[in-house]
């Protein structure tokens, strides 16, 4: 045997003796790339070793050089893309700054939505043909207004427009499709009366006005017909914009409550009553409808309201009762007044001044909520009711301050507003 072939097999037992070192040095010896050849011929001048397999199995194939990693990492499994499962619809191209964006599931919403509207139109046009069945409506929440004037001239309004998304039923949130309105119809039972002198862009100057306060005011509504944009110079057709009528679904709730063979409205009927918007003095309110005005001081009995743009907003319910009501059915006409004050006395939340006997000179402890030039107003604790006492009537003769106690007692009783008055010793 040659010397050559004593090497050899020196190194081999070698590095069977010391595996882990023998691994060690193959990873870090270079890979001198101008003796590679292909993997089934040999190098010239070379000879080719083998190493036979071990009897458990375990040895593997050694690699040609061309075919080694150059470091020895573990070899990552290649990825798959799995067939998606039609309920994941959230895209990786919408991956940004870590964050996913279900830009699908919008496009499913969207779908969705439109169908339940398309759905709605169908069900309204077989009822309005056949007269059998019963119309379906919708909840709508406005979000913007504009107007089309002529010559771009301010003075020379055209049409008013209110724009709205669907109010989705069971708590889902709000639809993306944009409803449109004209102003002629959002506000045909507004109340806004038209003067013999006044043109057409003075009315709509007063639709304009009033929708103005009415954003995130919530109505119902029906579907009437979905339009579609003209596509773009590439084909694309945006999102369809949905018409809609206000005036239609009130009409219908008109002769379900109050024009009907068998009306379900009459005095002391109570619901929800949609504000639309707000002032000073009051609210405007979508009931049954109709569109009418609540006082501030028939919105609650419990606290002194003095500016109802502080407590309510467009959009709010409110619990309301009719407290009076005046149906005309031939000439179509309501008389309706709507009282929060009544309802919590319904409820039972505060105390009903009507049954208050004075000739028993009844004492309550009362609370200072606030003070006037003339008055100070009290919230009676136990009858959580509103009371008002004159300056003059407070013994001793002391000036009091919100959240100072009273003990009040009650001469008379304001019926319409469920209120009190009379005098009161500092407690």
């Amino acid at each position: 045997m040659d010397e050559n072939m004593k090497d050899t097999e020196i190194q081999e037992t070698e590095m069977q003796d010391k595996p882990d070192e023998a691994a060690e040095a193959a990873v870090s010896a270079p890979i001198n790339t101008e003796s590679e050849a292909p993997a089934n011929e040999e190098a010239p001048g070379k000879e080719t070793q083998t190493t036979e397999a071990e009897p458990d199995g375990n040895a593997e194939p050694e690699q040609s050089e061309e075919q080694q990693p150059a470091q020895a990492a573990p070899r990552r499994r290649r990825r798959t893309r799995g067939q998606r499962d039609e309920a994941d619809v959230v895209s990786e191209s919408a991956n940004y700054m870590g964050a996913y964006y279900d830009v699908q599931r919008a496009d499913v919403a969207y779908q969705k939505e439109l169908k339940g509207i398309q759905d709605i139109i169908d069900n309204n046009t077989r009822v309005s043909r056949t007269g059998e069945g019963e119309y379906q409506y919708m909840v709508a929440m406005m979000t913007a207004n504009d107007e089309v004037r002529e010559g771009n001239d301010p003075n020379n309004l055209r049409a008013v427009r209110v724009y709205a998304v669907q109010v989705l039923p069971n708590g889902a949130g709000y639809g993306t499709l944009r409803l449109m309105f004209d102003g002629d119809d959002f506000t045909a039972y507004s109340n806004i009366v038209r003067n013999e002198e006044d043109s057409d862009s003075d009315m709509l100057r007063r639709q304009r006005r009033y929708t103005n306060h009415a954003p995130m005011s919530k109505f119902q509504c029906v579907p009437i017909k979905i339009v579609y944009p003209e596509p773009d110079e590439n084909g694309y057709v945006g999102l369809p914009t949905v018409i809609c009528s206000r005036a239609f679904a009130m009409e219908k709730q008109q002769d379900k409550f109050f024009f009907g063979d068998t009306p379900l409205a009459k005095v002391g009927s109570h619901g929800p009553a949609y504000i639309m918007s707000v002032d000073n003095n009051g609210v405007r309110v979508e009931f049954m409808g109709i569109e009418t005005r609540i006082t501030r001081g028939q919105l609650t009995s419990r606290h002194l309201v003095t500016d109802a743009t502080e407590y309510y907003k467009p959009g709010m319910a409110i619990d309301v009762a009719i407290r009076e009501l005046e149906v005309d059915k031939e000439n179509r006409t309501i008389q309706i007044r709507l009282s929060g004050v009544m309802r919590e006395v319904q409820l039972g939340l505060v105390k009903n001044v009507k049954s208050i006997d004075l000739s028993t000179k009844p004492h309550e402890l009362a609370e200072v909520v606030v003070v006037t030039q003339n008055h100070y107003i009290v919230r009676l604790i136990s009858w959580g009711i509103i009371g008002i006492i004159a300056k003059d009537n407070v013994r001793p003769k002391v000036p009091l301050a919100v959240r100072d106690h009273v003990f009040m007692e009650i001469t008379g009783v304001n019926e319409k507003y469920n209120r009190v008055i009379g005098n009161c010793y500092k407690v």
